[in-house]
């Protein structure tokens, strides 16, 4: 029940909150015209690579076990918001080899509806708003996601729960403040 519930209110504040709303719609855009061919998953596979490879070397990024794995988009689920913040997840990851990938879709679309669209995208995704939303969800959605989890782990007791659910509202309350 309190699970369900807690779905509901965030179904809810997407609803209320345009913004938050909006922000996923975008995404699910990106993704859309992202991988809507295998020439473009390629591209944004070669250009992420090449920015892993580049970091390395200039020791901008480390490489330990199970870092810098290959990783790609994905579409979110419409029930699982751990979904959403794996997608919000990948797309601060890959944020520059998605603008190119744009980019080359504004330039070399195959029709002016594709171009229109990148081109909308790409100004979308370097605007303020896009920008200060994407790590405000992933710090939100990191919270509710270690939440959800330990609701679903069987071997959870009251105490525990009651006990991680004060420890999500103190991080709420700290990131409103």
């Amino acid at each position: 029940m309190f699970c369900s519930q807690t779905l509901i209110d965030s179904c809810d504040i997407t609803k209320k909150h345009n913004e938050v709303g909006d922000v996923f719609n975008f995404i699910s855009s990106i993704i859309n015209i992202i991988g809507a061919s295998c020439k473009r998953k390629k591209v944004i596979r070669e250009k992420q690579y090449a920015r892993i490879i580049e970091g390395l070397e200039n020791r901008e990024i480390y490489s330990r076990r199970g870092l810098n794995q290959e990783t790609s988009l994905r579409r979110y689920g419409d029930t699982h918001w751990g979904s959403h913040y794996v997608t919000i997840i990948r797309l601060l990851v890959m944020f520059s080899s998605i603008l190119d990938v744009l980019k080359i879709i504004r330039e070399n679309g195959m029709n002016s509806e594709q171009r229109t669209k990148a081109v909308v995208l790409t100004d979308i995704m370097e605007s303020f708003n896009f920008v200060f939303m994407l790590p405000c969800l992933r710090m939100i959605l990191a919270v509710t996601n270690e939440f959800s989890q330990a609701l679903q782990r069987k071997d959870q007791d009251i105490e525990n729960v009651v006990s991680l659910l004060k420890t999500s509202k103190e991080r709420f309350k700290m990131m409103r403040e």
